[in-house]
This record gives C-alpha cells, structure tokens and sequence, in this order.
C-alpha cells in the first residue's frame, strides 16, 4: 500500500493537477525558488531546471566547482541527472561486484553507442548488462570510473537520456520485488500511452501542415535524441554518408556542433555567422566538393538570426544535399520551415511543454521533400518508440493549450523587447524582429496569432555591468527555455561555451526566455535590474 500511495503522489497527482487548468491566463506564475541548487519549477518531483541565481554562481559551474555542484538538487538532465536517475545507477553499479562506475539506457542501442563512443576516445574496459526491471528492460554500461566524463559526453551530445519517470518505477521495482511493484506500470495504462502519443503526433502535425500526417511525426526522449537521429539517418540513406562533411550554418546551440562533428568520421563545416557572406563562402565550396546535409535553427541560439533558408534549399537542390531544421525557438505556431527542409526537429520539452516537467524531442519528415521515401524506409526498420510512456502523457496534457500560451508568450517578449532595445543602459537586443526580420518575416506564419516567439538575449556594455544586471533582475536563472515562468542566464558561461568569442558572440550575454507573466509586471522586473546598473 505503501508503494502504491508513492506512485500515486509521483505520477498520478501531477497529471490531475495539469487538467485543473489549460488556460494560460489563469495560471498563476508564483515567484521562482532564491536559493541555489533549488529545482525550477519548484512544484514538481520532476522539475527539469535549477536555480543558478548569481553570476558567480554560473562561473563556479562552468568551471566545475564540486561545492557548487553537490548543492545542485537536480539540473538539466543532459548535464545534471535528475536525483532519481542517480540514487538508480549508484544502486544499480553497487550490485555489480567490482564494478567503479556505469550509467544505464533505455535501449540496447543506446548502450551499445555509449560503448563505441567511450572506446573511440580510448576506454576499451566497458561492459554491456541487460536488465530486467519489472516490465522494463534496461542496459546498464559499466565502465572505469575515469571514463565517467566521457560516457556523459555522450549522453550530452547525442541525448540518450534515463527519464526520471523511468528512475522512479525502476526503483520501485528494487524496493519491492513483488508483483505489486510489477504492477505499477498498469497504472498507466498502455491505452492511455498510445493514445497520448498519438494525440502528439496528430497535434504537431496539424500544426505543421503541408500534407504531414502523424506517420510523419517520430517522437524521442528529448530533442537532441532527434537531433542526432536526423544526422544518422542522413549518413544512412546514402552508401558514401559517413564520409561526406555536413555543414553546421549559423552560430548553433552546441550540442549540434558537437552531434555533426562526432556523430561521422568525417566531421562537418562550420559557417558561425550565417551571413550572405556564408551562402557564397558556401557556394563557392560546392563548386569543389559534395557534402551530404545542412543543419541549421530558425532562429539560432542566443543570437536570434534567421538564415536565408530560399537560397539554402535552392542550393541543396542544385547540389543534391539535405537540409535539417531545428526549429525550437521559433515553434510550430510562429514559423512555416518544412518546405526548406528534408527534416524539421524540434525539442518538446520546450514551450509545446512549458511547465519544464517532462522531456521528449521529435523529428518530421517533409512529405514532399526529394528524400523523402528513403528517409521513410530507413526509419521504418530503425526507428524505436522510446519516449517513456507517462513522459508523453504529461507531454499531451501540457500541450494542450500551446498556441494560446505561444501567443501569450510572444506577445509578452515583444513588449519587453521594445522597451529594451530603447533602453539607454542596453547596448543591444537579439530577438527576430529586430534581427534579420526580413528573412524571419519570410518564414513567418501569416496567421495573426503568429510572432517573433518567447527568446531574447541583451547585451550590457560590459560583463561587470551584466552581473549586477542578472544578479539584480527578480526572476527564475538557470538552463533551459520556453518555460511557462520567465527564466535568465548568462547562456555561455552557463552552457560553457568558452570559444564563443572568437565567432563573435559575448562571453556576457544574458539569454531570457519569457514567460506568460504579466507583461507589465515583467517590464518593471527589468526595469529594476537595469537602475542598479
């Protein structure tokens, strides 16, 4: 009865919580956690942020500081796993006679590329267990405690994360070997699972048009799992792939970066500015050289720009190479991108969630596009449905009201923006309506609900006057976006980008994802920051 009553707070209480209200204007955004370390939203057993408030703070974990880090109760969980996923491979390592480190997956594949990532940099003693826990089966990689970085490498870039939904019921099972432990999993019901998942899919394809239909859609544990599917599927689907470069267009969140110059061996170009001046550096490579696709995000992450994504496609169409778009920032209600691409990512755990609870990542094929059956033939022997089942129902019941809560979200981000940007104390703002709008405005939806989407980045003249700004301003701080709540960092001290700079982008800026406050009350947040500066 015990176990019962657990998984009835951690799993059933917050579902029925979420249906209490899908309109974004009556929820209350209640005022963020102060204290470091404290998960973000703070309400849930599943938060999937932190509180990092101070500058300093964030220097302290770009630098590793372990004091910091051991007061950090959970974290994005591609950096800092969730403390159910870490008591689970703690446990599960200790069963293991000998054994100094390991970390477990969700599929056999995942593991077995964790495997050949650790010994592609030189950590040959690894080993593959299969576990069966209850109804779930696990694979647990063992490993020298030295190749622990390594391993989260790989979690990080190629997004092959342990749901902490998942932790939890594998815990259960460890606690309790009866069948009332096994019997857990049918309290959601695997109906009820397919359903959800196929209400996404339907969902985001409606969303997307263009004749996508929910056999389009593939959904993933998170979005870098998407990601790196999309790149593997591209190196797949011709018999040369794997030693083609790929190009990266456009200053990039980093783990795409890193997914297209170690997912192959033969690495990727890299254009950081995603100018014109690109395009033709780009074209003029062409003319010597083939590569087999082109990843890219509309718009980019921090800088906000927008590729010429008309040029892009005639180019690939002239040279026969496919185009990946990571259009998170952007989002299905805002921006029309398919019809530039072969394959649209997005990162679900974002605004189509909001409440910063559960991840998932999803991958769209373009129905018109050349590759198009190829792409289809490849993922229909090797795709596997890995999205954990209660993860998609939270994921459903919170997207339910996501274009109401996109409208409100861009809405709300404009209004700061246009008192920002004529701030004297603000050197610059980064958002799309200020930042290559033409070819953002391209792409824009024509439906009135569409903006410019929820993300900005401010510059300060200098950093010092950027951390009084970010320590001062009375709002959420720490990793992630498209939250509900309005959420700051210093994104590449926190994302620990330390080569930034030399592609021009600030080591000092600070990243706001806003949220679905009031715009007024968000206004006089910044405002109050701005006056210590």
């Amino acid at each position: 009865m015990l176990l019962l009553n657990r998984f009835l707070l951690l799993f059933l209480l917050p579902l029925l919580l979420q249906l209490m209200s899908t309109n974004p204007s009556l929820r209350t955004i209640t005022d963020p956690p102060t204290e470091l370390g404290e998960p973000l939203p703070s309400s849930t057993p599943f938060a999937l942020s932190v509180m990092i408030p101070t500058w300093q703070d964030n220097l302290a974990y770009e630098a590793g500081d372990a004091d910091l880090l051991s007061r950090l109760q959970t974290g994005y969980p591609r950096f800092v796993f969730p403390p159910q996923v870490v008591e689970l491979y703690d446990r599960l390592v200790k069963m293991h006679e000998g054994a100094e480190s390991g970390m477990a997956f969700i599929a056999r594949s995942y593991a077995q590329r964790c495997i050949a990532f650790l010994r592609e940099h030189d950590h040959n003693e690894s080993s593959l267990i299969e576990l069966v826990m209850g109804r779930m089966p696990v694979f647990l990689v063992l490993f020298r405690q030295e190749a622990f970085k390594t391993a989260m490498s790989y979690i990080q870039y190629f997004g092959a994360v342990f749901s902490a939904r998942a932790a939890e019921y594998c815990l259960c099972v460890l606690d309790n070997k009866s069948e009332e432990a096994e019997a857990l999993l049918s309290q959601v019901p695997e109906d009820l699972v397919c359903t959800a998942k196929m209400t996404i899919r339907k969902r985001i394809a409606s969303l997307v048009g263009h004749g996508v239909s929910m056999d389009d859609v593939y959904l993933y544990p998170c979005g870098m799992a998407a990601i790196s599917d999309a790149h593997r599927l591209f190196t797949r689907i011709r018999p040369d792939g794997d030693q083609i470069k790929s190009v990266c267009f456009g200053f990039p969140y980093m783990d795409t970066l890193n997914v297209l110059r170690k997912g192959s061996p033969a690495g990727c170009h890299f254009y950081p500015g995603g100018s014109e001046k690109d395009i033709e550096d780009l074209a003029s490579l062409l003319e010597g050289e083939k590569i087999l696709s082109l990843f890219c995000e509309v718009p980019s992450n921090p800088l906000l720009k927008t590729p010429d994504l008309k040029r892009l496609r005639s180019l690939a169409t002239k040279y026969d190479f496919m185009i990946a778009i990571d259009e998170t920032i952007g989002n299905y209600c805002n921006v029309d991108v398919l019809p530039y691409a072969d394959i649209i990512m997005t990162s679900l755990t974002k605004l189509f969630s909001g409440k910063c609870n559960a991840m998932g990542g999803c991958l769209i094929l373009n129905p018109r596009g050349k590759h198009y059956r190829a792409l289809q033939q490849h993922l229909s022997t090797s795709f596997e449905e890995l999205l954990y089942g209660p993860d998609a129902i939270v994921l459903e019941q919170n997207s339910r009201d996501f274009c109401e809560r996109s409208m409100k979200v861009n809405t709300n981000a404009e209004l700061l923006c246009d008192y920002l940007i004529k701030h004297p104390k603000v050197s610059d703002v980064y958002y799309p309506k200020y930042i290559c709008r033409d070819l953002y405005d391209c792409v824009r939806r024509s439906d009135r609900n569409s903006g410019y989407g929820g993300l900005l980045t401010i510059m300060l003249p200098n950093a010092d006057q950027a951390a009084v700004f970010h320590d001062r301003l009375r709002c959420a701080k720490g990793p992630s976006l498209g939250t509900n709540f309005t959420l700051a960092s210093p994104f590449c001290i926190l994302a620990r980008i330390d080569w930034a700079e030399e592609y021009g982008v600030s080591h000092h800026l600070v990243r706001v994802s806003v949220g679905l406050e009031d715009p007024q009350h968000l206004i006089r947040l910044f405002e109050e920051a701005l006056a210590y500066v």
